[in-house]
């Protein structure tokens, strides 16, 4: 299975959206795609943003409720990084998770860096 993985709070965490988290996701936001909403021009909410962490977490993280989810945030937050920073991370988890495929240049450049 492929994943993707978000340093966070010390933690290497095996993140993807199966298709049982991914609609309990969009449930929980509304009925709203969650590749237009990381996508979309608007800056999407922190709740948005880790309503869906918390769902890439649930197939290979056992253990992860949302509550832990936050304070994972807050360490990460804690290390120096932000909130853009954890959106591409995100993108990159739907990206293994069948949203969409990247152009081979896109790749190639990704896997040289």
């Amino acid at each position: 299975m492929k994943y993707h993985v978000i340093n966070m709070a010390g933690r290497e965490l095996k993140c993807r959206l199966n298709t049982q988290n991914t609609i309990a996701v969009e449930k929980k936001l509304g009925g709203k795609n969650i590749l237009k909403i990381l996508m979309d021009d608007q800056i999407p909410s922190l709740d948005m943003v880790l309503n869906i962490l918390h769902a890439s977490l649930q197939a290979l993280e056992h253990g992860y409720t949302l509550e832990k989810v936050y304070e994972l945030y807050d360490e990460y937050v804690d290390e120096g990084k932000t909130y853009i920073d954890l959106v591409p991370e995100l993108i990159n988890v739907l990206e293994v998770s069948g949203f969409f495929k990247r152009p081979p240049q896109e790749e190639q450049k990704d896997q040289e860096n």
